[in-house]
């Protein structure tokens, strides 16, 4: 592909930048931006620049000039900066707040959480439903509690419930006033057997309420010894089938078996081994507790302690044994004797001797 000629780079040039002021025009942005750049101030020759020295002032103006050429050459280039407003904070005329009023915050959400969110769009819809939609007959499911007429809308969300919170001493009163019912239902209770039982005392005491029966003819106990059902005029003459001179003796009646063929006692009771151990418990409980008894009233000495070669050092530690020695033979000599005792008993318990 042949380049284009110079003179073809030199049209397209001029007809581009006759577009872009063109766009500029058009836009009429402020501030100059479109305007024509700001003219560099003229060369300066070396002795006149060696001889004056510049001045502070002319060195910002001419930093100035560079930045606004700088700013022109990028406006042409690239889509015209929008315009932006300082922050009330920022401005000179900004006063702080105080107790006349507040000053104006900006319009801007800091955090996500602080940021308004928008309802999502809802189709709803605005006709009425037709008639065999509310026919029983025709839809089975329809409910005529909800209406005809339907939108898309779902329902509104029910308001949540605030804290409603009791007044103190509401359950205390209440308390008391329950208190208060029941005495009040205890006393007429009490008021009312009262008067029952007054009621009942006055019509005890009440001589017309009590009605004395007449005596009778004959008294049931003397029945049998009168004659013709009523009290003589004189004496009383007994029955003579009733009462005689005779004492009347109960006819004595044969045992099923004769006492003298019962020449052996009867056999005692047989009991079980479980019943024969339960017994023999029971008896020494009896025993045992008969005599703490007496030793605990004073009638029988205390009994001494079953001295063993195991334990008499533990028994008698709280005593001070002068002769271990002897102690030993003392304890030797009561182990002695309590089986020489047991030998005894078991031959005095035998049958055969």
């Amino acid at each position: 592909m042949s380049q284009p000629s110079k003179e073809e780079m030199d049209a397209l040039i001029a007809k581009k930048r006759a577009e872009v002021m063109a766009r500029l025009a058009s836009m009429k942005l402020p501030g100059g931006v479109g305007a024509a750049p700001i003219p560099a101030p003229a060369p300066v020759s070396a002795a006149v620049s060696s001889a004056v020295a510049p001045s502070p002032r002319d060195t910002l103006a001419a930093l100035q000039a560079r930045v606004q050429a700088k700013l022109s050459g990028l406006s042409s280039t690239t889509a015209p900066a929008r315009p932006t407003e300082l922050h009330p904070m920022l401005r000179r005329d900004y006063k702080a707040p105080g107790r006349s009023g507040q000053a104006p915050m900006p319009r801007i959400s800091s955090i996500k959480a602080n940021q308004r969110k928008e309802k999502p769009k809802r189709l709803k819809i605005e006709h009425e439903a037709p008639a065999s939609f509310t026919d029983p007959e025709k839809n089975p499911y329809f409910d005529p509690t909800l209406g005809a007429h339907r939108t898309a809308e779902p329902h509104a969300r029910r308001a949540g419930k605030q804290f409603q919170f009791t007044r103190p001493g509401r359950y205390i009163e209440q308390a008391e006033r329950l208190r208060n019912e029941a005495k009040m239902e205890q006393l007429k209770v009490e008021i009312a057997a009262r008067a029952e039982v007054a009621r009942l005392e006055d019509e005890v005491l009440d001589a017309n309420a009590i009605k004395f029966s007449e005596p009778p003819e004959i008294e049931w106990w003397d029945a049998p010894f009168v004659s013709n059902g009523a009290y003589p005029r004189g004496d009383i003459v007994p029955v003579e089938s009733l009462i005689t001179i005779y004492v009347q003796h109960p006819v004595p009646v044969e045992p099923p078996a004769s006492i003298l063929s019962m020449s052996a006692a009867p056999s005692q009771l047989m009991l079980t081994r479980k019943e024969r151990k339960k017994v023999r418990r029971q008896r020494r409980i009896e025993l045992q507790s008969e005599l703490r008894d007496k030793v605990k009233l004073g009638l029988l000495p205390p009994v001494e302690p079953k001295l063993r070669m195991s334990n008499f050092m533990r028994i008698m530690a709280n005593q001070s044994v002068p002769d271990p020695t002897k102690l030993e033979a003392e304890v030797r000599r009561q182990m002695q004797a309590r089986l020489d005792k047991h030998e005894a008993d078991n031959q005095a318990r035998k049958l055969t001797k």
